[in-house]
């Protein structure tokens, strides 16, 4: 076996650390690019919790796949009275004239439950929408409409019911049975052709637009007039309220459906999500 120098050994040592932090600086960089190609990275939605139709700023906090629930913010909320015992380093939940000691864990000092447990001590119904990362919880079961998830967001910028109706059908005509982040980019393309001095200047008029051909095919046969999922409407609310994931982007088809090679002869692709390709 060859031996090296004390000077030759630290060299040798010193390209080997760089190598290893070049190869970890990549494959940071790389991470968004994975997932979107030159797209910007998807965030989630924050881990809310919405309580009878009304998001009052209490958000869960996941542990793998379970799902814990911040405990005095969500069962006062419910009606409940929850009372600190210092002593004990315990607490007690009351609902309903019934006192319960449920097991917890202390996260930023503040005290969490399994979500199961709500359901336990209150008796109300728990549903998990992994689309958007939101609890529900309801006094009856599916109780909610899309529209009262509505209220999930904190605020209504510049549009209309009627650009909400539009935009959260195209995306579900366009987008059903894709992942969230798909009919997040739907959605942005229409309002980045309203954006754009090149088509009209409203939602509908850029949905049924036909100065260059049929520019969604939805319009044509009838599927427009669909009734929009839950994640169809919550991505309308989303990217109407200023989430954007596809900027710039103007195009996108799919191409198991359309045989078109318009798109990509003539426009920048820009990435492709589940079945579709998105074009700049």
């Amino acid at each position: 076996m060859p031996k090296f120098s004390l000077e030759k050994r630290c060299i040798f040592i010193n390209r080997f650390i760089v190598k290893i932090i070049l190869a970890a600086i990549l494959m940071i960089t790389l991470v968004p690019f994975n997932v979107y190609g030159m797209c910007t990275s998807f965030e989630m939605p924050k881990n809310r919790v919405v309580i009878n139709n009304s998001h009052d700023g209490i958000y869960f906090a996941p542990s793998g796949d379970t799902r814990y629930i911040p405990v005095r913010s969500t069962f006062e909320s419910l009606g409940a009275n929850v009372e600190w015992c210092y002593d004990s380093a315990s607490l007690t939940v009351e609902y309903n004239g019934t006192a319960h000691t449920p097991e917890f864990i202390l996260r930023d000092n503040r005290s969490y439950v399994r979500d199961n447990i709500v359901t336990y001590i209150t008796n109300h119904y728990l549903e998990f929408l992994p689309c958007i990362n939101a609890m529900l919880i309801s006094s009856h079961p599916n109780s909610t409409t899309p529209e009262e998830l509505v209220h999930v967001f904190p605020s209504f910028y510049d549009y209309t019911e009627e650009d909400l109706m539009w935009l959260s059908r195209i995306i579900h005509a366009e987008a059903r049975g894709e992942p969230y982040e798909a009919m997040l980019a739907v959605g942005n393309v229409v309002l980045n052709r309203k954006a754009s001095s090149m088509y009209p200047d409203t939602i509908r008029d850029v949905i049924f637009d036909r100065r260059n051909g049929i520019q969604f095919t939805p319009t044509v046969n009838g599927a427009i007039n669909n009734t929009p999922s839950t994640a169809s409407f919550l991505a309308a609310v989303e990217v109407l309220e200023g989430r954007q994931n596809a900027e710039g982007v103007l195009f996108f088809k799919n191409p198991r459906i359309s045989s078109s090679t318009w798109m990509s002869r003539n426009r920048p692709f820009a990435f492709t999500l589940n079945n579709h390709d998105f074009f700049y």
